[in-house]
């Protein structure tokens, strides 16, 4: 009986261990490195004439197998106008995909508001600006394509 005892001492003590320092080997701690480019993404007139939209694309050069997360400053300039039927607020989205040799590639998109089609319309040139960031499990490097 005094051994069972002991055992499930010493088993305590080890689960208590493992529990102490267990942060120290958990994903939420794993170093990672974040770098932030200002985009200015200049807004172009659909065919149709109807739609404003801006396109970037960026390849993140990875040095080895990594973990890559973007983000951006701003989704939309408005949510709660976001689903009016007409636009008057402009959104942006970032897709990230992966290249065959470990490379990360975005693709930045913003659809502009009625007012830039408007002010496209008369032949003003409209920009925006948005903060993409890139955060990696190892160094990078970030290259508009």
């Amino acid at each position: 009986m005094q051994n069972y005892f002991d055992n499930e001492l010493k088993n305590i003590e080890r689960e208590l261990t493992q529990l102490k320092t267990g942060m120290v080997k958990s994903a939420g701690v794993i170093e990672s490195i974040s770098k932030t480019v200002n985009i200015s993404v200049p807004l172009e007139l659909s065919g149709s004439g109807l739609t404003a939209s801006g396109e970037k694309n960026y390849r993140v050069y990875i040095e080895k197998a990594s973990i890559v997360l973007v983000t951006l400053d701003w989704y939309h300039e408005d949510v709660t106008k976001e689903w009016e039927a007409q636009r008057t607020s402009r959104r942006a989205r970032a897709y990230k995909m992966d290249f065959p040799n470990g490379d990360a590639g975005i693709t930045l998109v913003i659809s502009g508001k009625d007012d830039d089609v408007t002010q496209l319309k008369n032949g003003y040139s409209v920009s925006v600006a948005v903060k993409l960031t890139v955060t990696c499990t190892s160094d990078f490097s970030i290259e508009e394509i």
